[in-house]
């Protein structure tokens, strides 16, 4: 056994060493560190505040002027060998600045992991999935190559959660059969590469002139998998842009569509508690107007939260509702009906098809990037 003097690359605690040294020559450089994200730190020099966003030893700084940029890293280089990159990427991300506002994509990544798969060539198709296709049922569909196929699911997780919300169902639903993934899975997963190979332009839009109120939406379609289990799926938004979103198998077997739905509320209001918090410390609480407006497209979830009563078909899942309640009663949030047709959360609880998907979209600002009109920062 060997005492080692410093920490060595790939070790289990590399990683955090390294955190708690940028943490330390950060605190030493007079930045805070937010309470809501540990990997975003904020710098004061005489009121012009500079951001920097950390991912392992990448740093993203966020400023007034160039000059704020200067300063901190003539700070920061005293204690850190620190090496400048100019351009638009950031750890495959494509951030562009125009008069509109800004775009975020990862077509160059798209890119790279058609060709990567041997698929660049492929034809496109206009929706990630077959809406009638039962993949529990695989009857006698021959095994593959699981290695291969956590690989491509790998890969598309990084967009699903990144950029790509379109995909986010599909390929989290895809992710289930990762430990014996048959024929029709790995045929399935193709036919996502096939829609980005359309698509690999898609990115996230935010308006420069009105950055608009955070707002929230909710879904799930109840007993949509083999065993029982539901689906749930929400969207935070800021104005019309789409901030986070998540599509997630419940990890319990919903009794009625009542409680999958407000397992469903449950998973955003900790998203939203959560905004509310980094919105705050970011200075941007204009952004908050309290009570901040969830939609749910289950009139019987709403009524439930909203009824102080307790019925002997939901007291099984008492804790669930009343942490929303709790919100709600102290007027943080306020549940409202929206209908079903409407309801843009339904493409993250189950496949769609590829008209429907394409306006949710359009509506949620994520299209593609007009690159005539971007103009690099």
């Amino acid at each position: 056994m060997c005492h080692l003097l410093k920490s060595l690359y790939g070790l289990a605690q590399s990683g955090r060493n390294w955190y708690l040294k940028v943490c330390e020559v950060f605190e030493g450089a007079g930045l805070v560190k937010l309470e809501s994200d540990d990997c975003v730190f904020m710098f004061n020099n005489k009121g012009l505040i500079t951001y920097v966003v950390i991912f392992i030893d990448d740093f993203m700084m966020i400023a007034p002027n160039d000059e704020e940029i200067d300063v901190l890293v003539d700070k920061l280089a005293k204690s850190l060998d620190i090496v400048e990159t100019q351009g638009d990427n950031y750890l495959g991300l494509k951030i562009r600045k125009s008069g509109a506002g800004i775009t975020i994509s990862q077509e160059h990544y798209v890119s790279k992991i058609l060709d990567k798969f041997g698929l660049q060539n492929a034809k496109s198709v206009t929706s990630p999935g077959i809406p009638s296709q039962k993949l529990d049922e695989w009857g006698d569909s021959p095994l593959v190559d699981q290695k291969k196929y956590q690989e491509m699911i790998g890969s598309l997780l990084y967009l699903a959660t990144v950029t790509r919300p379109d995909i986010a169902f599909v390929v989290t639903n895809l992710a289930r059969y990762s430990k014996e993934p048959r024929q029709i899975h790995e045929n399935a997963v193709k036919r996502v590469f096939r829609y980005l190979k359309g698509t690999s332009a898609y990115g996230l839009h935010y308006n420069s002139n009105d950055v608009g109120l955070l707002s929230g939406i909710a879904d799930a379609s109840w007993d949509s998998t083999a065993n029982a289990k539901s689906f749930s799926g929400y969207l935070a938004c800021l104005g019309g842009c789409l901030v986070t979103w998540k599509t997630k198998k419940q990890d319990v077997v919903a009794m009625s569509s009542c409680e999958a739905e407000v397992v469903a509320l449950v998973a955003l209001v900790k998203e939203i508690k959560w905004l509310q918090g980094f919105l705050s410390e970011l200075g941007a609480q204009d952004c908050v107007k309290y009570p901040v407006k969830m939609l749910s497209d289950s009139q019987e979830a709403i009524g439930v939260i909203n009824n102080s009563n307790t019925h002997y078909r939901t007291k099984h899942f008492r804790r669930s509702f009343a942490f929303v309640r709790r919100e709600v009663y102290k007027n943080n949030l306020v549940l409202s009906y929206v209908p079903s047709e409407m309801n843009q959360a339904d493409v993250l609880t189950k496949c769609v098809t590829g008209n429907l998907l394409k306006d949710v979209m359009q509506t949620l600002k994520v299209k593609s990037v007009n690159l005539q009109e971007a103009v690099k920062t």
